[in-house]
This record gives structure tokens, sequence and C-alpha cells, in this order.
């Protein structure tokens, strides 16, 4: 079984597939050297799908910044070392509001409160995910038409079946965090993940939990909480940095619940450096790639031998066998 670590895009225009590929490889790589880790050769493939809402992707040749695909954000190499995060006032701070906006927003039945605003904030902030929960937004378009929903589903699903005999590490981000997430739920059967990374997620805003729980209670009425994807089976790691904005909400433990092997959420809030022209974008991939914690993650899926996967699994199904039977004796 070989490793694959593939990748998928998040929110926002985007330059040619090869060179964003080659750029997430490469944050990934600078991670790698900033904890001095090994081994740093790995199968990497990244899901694209700018092309399915724009018409032209962002040029890097373009030299105006007036261009409506001028690139004003390339991958550049961090200054200095990596910032280590570590958890203050603020991160606790967030944690106690996100917890606050789950109550103000979202009803018992995981209907919305105030679905009017929630909707015009969609509307004016984040046009691709209007897009993906509402259909395709043109002249001609009819009511619930997920064109461009299925075709982003599609690249990934894709991917994914290319890859069934393989060990993978799947990484998502923004918007994409939405796309796999769902890709993984729906099919749940088909694709096997050994770990999921979701990096800069909106995963825990009520309007998108609320919308992800609408579309699979209509699938599976008895559902009554989100959970981890059951195809998941090591671990799920969430990163978010305090200041991103489209992860405002960063915390999915108390969001998902645990999947049929116990494994939910773990919620990690690191530093992403990414800057350009001296101002920091907490948002950015390249800087959640880079990170050190990111770079942990992918050495311990790299390294983690088929044995010690077996023992893992094997010891998950003695823990649910003694919770069904606690009087039988091991």
């Amino acid at each position: 079984m070989s490793k694959i670590i593939i990748a998928i895009h998040g929110l926002g225009n985007k330059p040619p597939h090869s060179l964003l590929e080659k750029w997430w490889y490469d944050a990934l790589i600078e991670g790698l050297n900033k904890i001095e880790a090994s081994p740093k050769d790995f199968t990497f493939k990244l899901v694209y799908w700018a092309d399915i809402l724009y018409e032209h992707v962002l040029d890097p040749a373009i030299s105006d910044n007036k261009s409506p695909y001028f690139l004003d954000e390339p991958y550049r190499p961090a200054d200095g070392k990596i910032t280590p995060h570590t958890e203050g006032l603020k991160t606790r701070f967030l944690k106690y509001a996100e917890k606050q906006l789950d109550k103000i927003f979202l009803k018992p039945d995981m209907t919305l409160n105030y679905e009017g605003v929630t909707n015009s904030i969609i509307h004016n902030y984040f046009r691709e995910l209007e897009i993906y929960f509402q259909g395709d937004a043109t002249e001609d378009s009819q009511p619930n038409n997920y064109q461009s929903r299925n075709a982003i589903r599609e690249r990934l699903i894709k991917t994914l079946a290319e890859h069934k005999g393989d060990d993978i590490l799947l990484i998502a981000h923004s918007m994409g965090t939405i796309v796999a997430y769902e890709v993984l739920h729906d099919f749940a059967e088909e694709f096997s993940i050994n770990t999921f990374v979701t990096i800069g997620s909106p995963l825990g805003l009520p309007v998108v939990v609320s919308r992800i729980y609408a579309d699979q209670n209509r699938q599976l009425p008895q559902e009554k909480k989100l959970r981890a994807p059951d195809n998941i089976r090591h671990k799920w790691y969430n990163l978010s940095d305090t200041e991103d904005m489209v992860a405002l909400d960063p915390t999915l433990a108390d969001d998902y619940e645990a999947n049929k092997s116990g494994i939910r959420a773990k919620d990690i809030s690191v530093f992403n450096d990414y800057e350009m022209n001296g101002e920091r974008n907490p948002h950015k991939s390249f800087g959640y790639l880079r990170t050190p914690e990111m770079a942990k993650i992918v050495i311990e899926f790299l390294n983690e031998k088929e044995e010690s996967r077996w023992k893992k699994f094997y010891g998950r199904i003695k823990k649910r066998i003694a919770a069904l039977f606690p009087h039988r004796k091991q």
C-alpha cells in the first residue's frame, strides 16, 4: 500500500493547477525543513476546482495589479523561523465566543435563527459558498441547480477513486473542507482515509453546520447530530489561526460527534505566518501548510507502519467489544 497526500484548495480564484500544486508541495516541504524532519519525499496531488467557477484563472505573468487576473498572493518562503503557537487569553476567549455563536444562531433542531442575516452574510462575502449551497447563480439557472457543486465534488471523488488502494492523508483548506467532509460522509463505504486535516475551515460556522445537517437529514432522518465521517481511520486534525475570520468558529470537536471508530476532530490552534507586502493573511493556505503542527502530522503519517495501524485498529475493536460486553473476560 503506497502513501499519498491528497489536497483540495478553498475559496477564491487561483493560479494554474500545476503551479498551485507545486506551491502547496513546496510549502509542506518548507514546514518539514523548519523542524528538520525526514523523510521528505512523498507523493502529492492537488484537487483543483477554481476553473469550475472562474472562466480565467490568475496569471502570474500579469504585472498590472488592477487586472482581475493579477496574482497578488504568490507562494514565498517565510522569513526567519516559524513561530510556534501558544494558547493565550485570546484563544480561550474565542473558544468561549464560538460556543455563544452556536447558542445564538443554531436552534436545538439544527435549523437557523436569523436565517435572513446569515444568508445575507454569505451572499455578500462568500460567493463560492453561496453557489455551492444554493446552486449556480446564472440568469438561466433553475432552482436547486447544483451543477457547480456536483462538478467540484466530482473532482475529489475521481481523485480518491484513483487511489482507493493507497494510504491517504487528505488535506482540505477553507471551502475545500466542506467539499471534503461531504464527500467523505456520502461515500463512507467507498473510500478509506488514514488522516483528515482541515485548515482554515468554516465547518464550525452555524450557517454551515445547519446547511450540512439539513442535507444529511434528508438522507438519514434518524441522525440527530453531525459526526466525523466513518471512513476516517486514524485521525482528524483541525488547524486554525485565531486571526482567521473564515475559521471564526475554530473548534469542530463540539460540532461533530465521534465516528463509529471513536475518531473526532482534534482542534489545534496554530500561527499562520503568511505575509505579503508587510500584511499578514492568517487564512492563506501556504502559511497553514508550513506550520510545525502540520509538519508533525505529515511525518506521523509518512512514518506510520502498516503493523502499527493494524494494532490500533484491533485495539479500537477490542475497546468497542469491551464496551458492549462489560462483564466478558478479555
